[in-house]
């Protein structure tokens, strides 16, 4: 630093496209290959750990800090142009400020860093700062007062040489008021901390998972065991009424029937655990909806529900999606309004295009989910009624958020539920 001021560094301020501006020296050049140097590393690391983190807030953390520090460095970097004379002013510079407000969401969002260790840390070391600066600055007007009434010395050299002794003795002093406030005030250091809340995140994730776990082999034992009860009552009587041909008959329809929701069990499972790869494509979201839709239509007019399209049918917008999951997706949620409806019922299918987003509404006047249950409704094997139970909407919440969309219902009411599916437009 001490030949930043040095023609080494910088020199011949010179105007250069409106701008006074200096030209480097060689000095310049290796602080900024370091950088670059610095920059990089610090990106593969993040780009690594994003790659190696399992789904989470700590993977969105990482993602979020990766592409504030993108925009920062990208605009940040059209400093250096015209230090090589290239004719591009720092107008970028404005985009610096996107940094500070993803850095914010995600504090906010995802809890990036904790903001009370953080407030607690700035005003403490900030106090300590003002007060080591102050006895810093006394120290050295004091000495140099001293200096000139004892030896009457009027030499810049000599206060710079001062000012550097005095700077020399108060490093170690700053270090060591430095690891009393953080053994006696935050009882840990910062590394300490950050490792603590790590290893507390860890064993939070772990239990998570473990909790999960255990929720989905309780229902997956009583989704086989229902189907299992019933053949194993029916296989009781098979032996004394197998020349009955109205129970063979009846045998037959249940064998088929239980054996196919076992079979649909496991499928789900298999989805739900190892899904597919996306196939994205760039298709057209209202046709698709339409043929979605026209493929229930018998399904709509046996169980006597009326189908409402609340969208034109002309439109169009074209997505960038994986239009057989997404096909599933609505499959699924529209089959879920009609277990609600086993008496019939009206079903309200909606579509806009806002901003950068396309949302599709799913709305029915079906059984409405409980204000305090909507937050579980897509975990595995939520029911809240006999008919609801399964994987179905799981798997839906899996694959919009695989294509970085949103899906998220509203319920509670006298009637009805309605989903909300948000894709971006890319």
């Amino acid at each position: 630093m001490l030949f930043v001021y040095t023609p080494f560094y910088a020199h011949d301020m010179s105007p250069f496209i409106g701008f006074l501006w200096l030209k480097p020296g060689i000095l310049f050049h290796i602080i900024l290959l370091h950088f670059v140097i610095l920059v990089a590393f610090s990106f593969i690391f993040l780009w690594n750990s994003y790659k190696n983190e399992q789904k989470g807030d700590f993977k969105r953390q990482i993602k979020l800090v990766l592409i504030a520090l993108g925009i920062a460095f990208a605009s940040g970097s059209m400093n250096y142009l015209m230090w090589y004379r290239v004719p591009i002013p720092p107008v970028a510079n404005v985009l610096v400020a996107v940094y500070v407000i993803i850095i914010t969401y995600a504090i906010l969002k995802y809890q990036l860093l904790d903001i009370k260790i953080v407030i607690k840390n700035s005003l403490v070391y900030s106090v300590l700062a003002s007060i080591i600066t102050i006895v810093y600055f006394g120290v050295i007007y004091l000495s140099e007062h001293f200096l000139k009434i004892t030896i009457g010395y009027h030499s810049p050299i000599a206060s710079l040489a001062t000012a550097i002794l005095v700077a020399v003795f108060f490093v170690p002093v700053k270090n060591f008021v430095q690891s009393l406030v953080e053994k006696h005030i935050f009882k840990a250091t910062y590394a300490q901390i950050a490792e603590q809340n790590d290893r507390l995140r860890r064993q939070i994730m772990v239990s998570e998972r473990y909790k999960t776990f255990s929720e989905i082999a309780k229902s997956v034992t009583v989704a086989i065991r229902d189907p299992l009860t019933t053949l194993k009552t029916y296989s009781h009587f098979y032996h004394t009424k197998r020349n009955d041909p109205e129970f063979l008959d009846k045998f037959d329809l249940i064998l088929a029937k239980e054996i196919q929701k076992i079979q649909d069990l496991t499928d789900g499972l298999s989805k739900y655990s190892s899904p597919e790869p996306l196939s994205i494509e760039r298709a057209e979201i209202y046709s698709l909806i339409n043929q979605i839709l026209d493929g229930l239509q018998h399904q709509l007019s046996t169980q006597k529900i009326s189908l409402n399209r609340y969208y034109d049918a002309k439109a169009s917008c074209w997505l960038h999606v994986d239009p057989k999951q997404l096909q599933q997706v609505l499959t699924n949620i529209v089959l879920n309004s009609f277990k609600t409806m086993p008496d019939g019922g009206q079903l309200w299918i909606g579509a806009e295009k806002k901003d950068e987003t396309f949302s599709i509404y799913v709305k029915d006047t079906g059984t409405p989910i409980p204000k305090d249950q909507l937050e579980k409704v897509f975990d595995p094997f939520y029911r809240y009624q006999e008919e609801n139970k399964g994987l179905d909407l799981a798997i839906a919440f899996s694959i919009i958020e695989n294509h970085g969309g949103k899906i998220f219902v509203e319920g509670g009411k006298d009637s009805g539920n309605e989903f909300i599916i948000q894709l971006p437009i890319r």
